[in-house]
């Protein structure tokens, strides 16, 4: 069983979880969302964790949209280089069990 957190974004979020929590279940077959024991948004001051995940992927995203200037960002992304086995900062596979990334490129409109 999973409990999962998100950081409030809107005003609609509740409704966003509520259909998050319905396709996560339903992709694993789970049709009386056993699966998932708890889910709910929280304000991310409320969690260290949660504050920890937005300063990661904040400079990850930096990174990867090649904003300039941000010395912290910087050298968070020149430690987690060094350290991991994706020097690139690529999409990882799902095999990997310490760190994944899984970038996500959207098509252009047409």
């Amino acid at each position: 069983q999973y409990n999962l957190y998100f950081d409030i974004k809107d005003t609609r979020s509740r409704i966003k979880l509520r259909k998050l929590k319905e396709v996560l279940c339903l992709d694993k077959y789970d049709f009386t969302s056993q699966m998932i024991n708890h889910i709910q948004n929280i304000h991310s001051n409320e969690s260290d964790i949660l504050q920890l995940t937005d300063f990661l992927l904040g400079s990850l995203s930096h990174f990867h949209r090649r904003i300039p200037g941000n010395t912290i960002k910087n050298a968070i992304i020149d430690e987690i280089q060094r350290l991991a086995r994706n020097p690139a900062l690529t999409s990882t596979p799902l095999c990997e069990n310490k760190f994944n990334l899984f970038l996500f490129m959207p098509r252009k409109a047409s």
